[in-house]
């Protein structure tokens, strides 16, 4: 079995070009064996984990009733930054971000 070893063309960054990109090498996911739609690209794309970045408590404790978000009880963000060994340079990072 032939793998295609190209890589994204650096003028790719928008994440529908990316998209296109990955369809033209027929390239497929683990699982569902389809390529993440843009929106998840998107998401793949600036996910601070990447750069070594962190956010802590991102959303309200939940009830213990309803299993939702109390926004009424107050609560606050911790973001930490280089809390690991990064996977991604942080100027690439950026630079894909913008």
């Amino acid at each position: 079995m032939s793998r295609n070893t190209r890589s994204i063309p650096n003028s790719c960054l928008y994440p529908m070009e990316i998209h296109r990109h990955l369809e033209s090498l027929g390239a497929a996911g683990s699982k569902s064996k389809k390529i993440p739609g843009v929106g998840n690209l998107r998401k793949i794309l600036c996910y601070d984990v990447y750069v070594g970045d962190r956010m802590i408590q991102k959303e309200p404790v939940r009830d213990l009733i309803t299993k939702q978000p109390d926004f009424s009880k107050p609560y606050t963000r911790y973001h930490l930054t280089d809390d690991h060994e990064p996977i991604v340079d942080r100027k690439l990072f950026e630079q894909v971000r913008a």
